[in-house]
């Protein structure tokens, strides 16, 4: 019995670095191929990681966390910081977009209830208007982390959730209703996004002390 464990233990590994190989093998196709007109070798760059941690994330070949972090990193070592935010940041402003138009069918695929998808709806057309804020906040909250500054991250979270978020909400539920806690929680992910954003513009990861250490 244990034998048969330890054999399809030895299969899952095998499969799961097969699938990693084959991640990291499309990453790197992906990055040397040259550049088409109107695209920078930087941009190459960058969607060969990209295209690396979404076929590493689909095949499930190591945990998610461990995927999203090694990006991070390599993205640092690479120099690919500010394209990293600036795409993400894109593509989040276009689901932002998508989130606005089809917010009513999206409340709509869960409940029947007329009172509860239109309140649905108002809120995800509020959110929609910070989506990029918040996929910079994500994003440059993740490369401070990865590079080892844990410190000011964890401070800028909790302090604009705690200090701007909760006090924002509270004002403007009593005046607005359900949608004062959503156009709170809307301005502290700008807010927070543009926080982050100024500091990644001054941070210099040349340094990248963490990663030395």
């Amino acid at each position: 019995m244990s034998n048969e464990k330890n054999v399809e233990t030895k299969k899952r590994a095998e499969i799961h670095l097969v699938k990693l190989l084959i991640s990291v093998a499309v990453g790197i196709v992906l990055a040397l191929l040259p550049a088409p007109e109107g695209l920078t070798p930087e941009i190459m760059k960058f969607l060969g990681v990209f295209a690396a941690m979404i076929a590493a994330l689909l095949t499930n070949a190591v945990p998610n966390w461990l995927v999203t972090t090694t990006c991070c990193m390599v993205m640092i070592l690479l120099k690919l910081t500010k394209i990293n935010v600036i795409m993400v940041m894109v593509i989040m402003s276009a689901m932002g977009v998508v989130m606005y138009l089809t917010a009513p069918w999206m409340i709509g695929f869960m409940t029947t209830n007329q009172s509860i998808i239109e309140l649905g709806s108002s809120a995800l057309r509020i959110e929609a208007f910070a989506e990029p804020m918040f996929a910079a906040a994500i994003v440059s909250c993740s490369i401070f982390v990865s590079a080892g500054f844990t410190l000011f991250p964890s401070l800028m979270n909790l302090g604009s959730m705690w200090l701007i978020r909760i006090p924002l909400a509270y004002y403007l539920a009593s005046r607005m209703g359900l949608d004062g806690v959503w156009v709170a929680m809307a301005f502290e992910l700008c807010f927070r996004g543009a926080i982050f954003l100024f500091a990644l513009s001054r941070f210099d990861f040349s340094k990248r002390r963490g990663i030395e250490d």
